[in-house]
C-alpha cells in the first residue's frame, strides 16, 4: 500500500508542477512519521522517501538512535549504484538524498505512542526489532527533520541530529540551536532552520506573526552554527483545500520580498507548505517541502493507555 500510495502522489506532485510551471525534482516529499513503526519507515524508503520529519523529541530520539545502530551493525556498501529498487520512482531533489536504498525486511519500531519526559534514559529502549534488520544504506542515506514544536529544555537532545528544524519561532529559541550547534560534527554543515509563522494568525497553533517575522529575520543574521532556509506554515484546516490558496500564495509572496530586501545574509529558498490534504494547492503556489503523512502510511492507530 505505502509503495502504491508514493506512486500516486509523485504523479500528483508532477500534475501540479506542470500546472503552475515548476520543476517536479525541486519539490520534497517529507514524510511525516509520528507514530509509524519502523517497517512503515522502511517501506517507505524502499520506494524513494529519504526525508522524514517527527513532532516529538522522544519518539525522534528512539528512531535516530534504533536505525543509527543497525547502521553500525548491519554495515554494506550504499555507494557502489546497486542499493535498492527505486528505479527513479520518486520525486526527490538530489539535496534529499535520492539514492535507491537496499532492505533487508523486517524490523519494528513498538514504542509509537511514548513519554516525552526522562529524557536521560537511552531512547533506544523504545525500539524493538526482528533479527531481519535494514541494511546500513538506510541511516546513511536517510535525513530527520523536526516539525513538530520545539521546547526550549529539548534542544539539546536534537541540535547534532536532525538536518533540519522547521517550528522555530522566536530568536531564544534560534540562539540554543545555535549554541548547541556549535561543535556539530554530525554532517560537516550547519543546522538548516525554518521560521514558523502563524499564517491565519490562530490562537491555538504556534508560530509568530508574519509581521513579526521581518524583525526575527534580521536577527539571525548575527548566529552562525544555524542557516536560515525560509520558512513553515500550517494554514487552518479546510474540507476544500482551494480555502487555504491564500495562504501559501501569502507565504511565497513573503519570500519574495524578504530576498528582495536582503533580509536575511543567504536567499530564502525553501517553503515548507502543504499536507495531505491541500499539498497539490500548495506545490501551485510555490512549496518547496510537502509534509506528508496519512497519504502516505494511512490512518493513524493510536496505542490506548491503560
Amino acid at each position: 500500500m505505502i509503495s502504491e500510495n508514493i506512486q500516486k502522489i509523485n504523479d500528483d506532485i508532477r500534475r501540479s508542477a506542470a500546472k503552475s510551471g515548476r520543476n517536479y525534482q525541486h519539490i520534497t516529499i517529507l514524510a511525516a512519521s509520528k507514530t509509524r513503526n519502523a517497517d512503515e519507515i522502511i517501506k517507505a524508503c524502499e520506494s524513494g522517501i529519504t526525508v522524514f520529519g517527527e513532532n516529538y523529541v522522544q519518539e525522534f530520539l528512539g528512531k535516530y538512535d534504533y536505525f543509527k545502530s543497525i547502521a553500525q551493525i548491519n554495515h554494506t556498501d550504499c555507494g557502489n549504484g546497486n542499493t535498492g529498487n527505486n528505479s527513479g520512482s520518486s520525486i526527490m531533489r538530489s539535496d534529499a538524498g535520492g539514492r535507491g536504498l537496499n532492505f533487508i525486511k523486517k524490523a519494528e519500531y513498538t514504542g509509537n505512542i511514548v513519554n516525552n519526559n526522562n529524557l536521560d534514559k537511552k531512547s533506544s529502549n523504545n525500539i524493538a526489532g526482528s533479527n531481519n534488520i535494514p541494511s546500513a544504506c538506510i541511516f546513511k542515506n536517510l535525513k530527520w527533520h523536526l516539525i513538530g514544536k520545539l521546547q526550549k529544555n529539548k534542544v539539546k537532545y536534537i541540535a547534532k541530529k536532525v538536518s533540519m528544524i522547521h517550528s522555530v519561532d522566536s530568536f531564544e529559541l534560534a540562539k540554543l540551536i545555535d549554541k548547541f550547534s556549535a561543535d556539530d560534527n554530525f554532517s560537516g554543515n550547519k543546522i538548516k532552520i525554518l521560521i514558523e509563522i502563524n499564517i491565519a494568525d490562530e490562537s491555538t497553533k504556534s508560530g509568530i506573526k508574519l509581521d513579526d517575522a521581518k524583525e526575527l529575520i534580521y536577527n539571525l543574521n548575527s548566529l552562525n552554527n544555524i542557516e536560515l532556509k525560509g520558512f513553515m506554515t500550517m494554514p487552518p484546516y479546510a474540507e476544500n483545500p482551494e480555502q487555504n490558496r491564500i495562504y501559501f500564495k501569502a507565504l511565497k509572496d513573503f519570500i519574495d520580498f524578504a530576498n528582495q530586501k536582503n533580509m536575511y545574509k543567504n536567499e530564502l529558498t525553501e517553503l515548507s507548505m502543504g499536507t495531505s490534504n491541500d499539498f497539490a494547492a500548495a506545490i501551485e503556489e510555490g512549496a518547496t517541502i510537502v509534509r506528508l503523512g496519512t497519504i502516505i502510511f494511512g490512518e493513524r492507530i493510536y496505542a490506548i493507555r491503560q
